[in-house]
């Protein structure tokens, strides 16, 4: 049987492994918070956490939703556990809010690289 692993959680397998929630979390980030990106519109997520001098804000890019009102998105497309698990793997980084956007990163080395460059080494790297 083949082991399957979703792009939300680590594989140990992989030499660059991709950004995840379990990686998040276990690096110090916050727990998920919901916010509507009117560039978008639509609602997503962001885990933040303290950089050298600023807070440091990263969110999947999410799959598209179409053309559904935020009234309907509330009632079908909102849910925390929803919006961390509909995304495309890359990971937008924002700097203090979700209006300056920084850059976009899929692996964890390049997270891990980005906050070394911040100053703020994340936990365990």
């Amino acid at each position: 049987m083949e082991n399957k692993t979703s792009i939300n959680h680590e594989n140990g397998n992989d030499a660059n492994r991709l950004l995840c929630v379990d990686f998040l979390i276990s690096k110090g980030f916050s727990k998920a918070e919901r916010w509507f990106d009117n560039r978008w519109k639509q609602f997503r997520v962001y885990y933040k956490i303290d950089g050298y001098d600023c807070e440091i804000l990263i969110s999947p890019a999410p799959q598209v939703v179409g053309d559904m009102t935020p009234e309907q998105q509330v009632d079908d497309f909102s849910e925390i556990s929803i919006l961390e698990n509909h995304h495309y793997g890359d990971w937008q980084v924002y700097v203090n809010s979700t209006e300056n956007h920084l850059t976009t990163l899929t692996e964890q080395s390049e997270l891990i690289e980005l906050m070394r460059v911040c100053r703020s080494p994340l936990v365990g790297t």
